[in-house]
């Protein structure tokens, strides 16, 4: 088969001009060949794609470093508003040394020491070993280096029970002696309550207090216990 040479339509045997465009039939070449020497083929360009994108990897890398910086500023902020590290620089407390003038004999397992009114027992108690109610006799603590006193804290009588309590003789008056020069006159509640008194930061290496005025117990008017006696000082 024939096909026109302008238009491409195909045309009979023997016939010179196409009977669509009038233009003249090129004989003898085959429609296949005519067909691809006129047919124009247009390239086909593919839809558009998204564009193939790199990995970021940079990203991360500025995340982690911003996440970093954060943490170690959270750390420094909360060392300096909360006082620094875990580990602790404030002083240990100073050991604590007592003495008496005079102290009662044990009674069996009991002992009534000086050292009974720093162990932090009130069930325990130093008690004076003389002849009466005691009037004048001290008891003394000394620390191992100069301390701020701010308050002394005391538990005055026999606090091992209640009964303990009003049956002993209980410290009324006690005249504490710093190591300064300077002393205090305490006077204290006849109740069995612990009782504080305020130092305001005095600077001494011992504390000596002496037993000034009781007030009577009601069976044993002999012994003057002191079961307690905290000291608070400055940092």
């Amino acid at each position: 088969m024939l096909l026109c040479g302008s238009c491409g339509t195909a045309v009979k045997p023997g016939q010179s001009y196409c009977e669509d465009c009038g233009g003249p039939v090129n004989k003898g070449e085959p429609a296949a060949s005519l067909a691809s020497s006129h047919i124009r083929v247009e390239p086909q360009t593919p839809a558009s794609a998204p564009a193939r994108t790199k990995r970021n990897w940079i990203v991360p890398i500025v995340v982690a470093l911003f996440a970093i910086a954060l943490s170690s500023g959270l750390t420094a902020w909360l060392v300096h508003h909360q006082g620094g590290p875990t580990t602790s620089s404030v002083a240990p407390r100073p050991h604590v040394i007592a003495m008496a003038s005079s102290t009662r004999n044990a009674a069996g397992s009991l002992t009534y020491l000086p050292n009974n009114c720093i162990d932090g027992n009130l069930a325990t108690a130093w008690v004076e070993g003389v002849a009466g109610s005691g009037i004048g006799e001290w008891i003394r603590f000394d620390f191992d280096r100069e301390v701020e006193l701010l308050r002394v804290r005391l538990a005055p009588g026999y606090f091992k029970s209640s009964q303990s309590w009003v049956r002993n003789n209980r410290l009324a008056v006690t005249t504490m002696f710093l190591s300064d020069g300077s002393s205090r006159i305490w006077y204290l509640d006849d109740r069995m309550e612990q009782q504080d008194l305020g130092l305001g930061g005095v600077k001494t290496r011992w504390v000596r207090m002496t037993i000034d005025r009781i007030y009577p117990g009601t069976v044993d008017s002999e012994d003057s216990p002191i079961s307690e006696i905290t000291f608070d000082l400055k940092p």
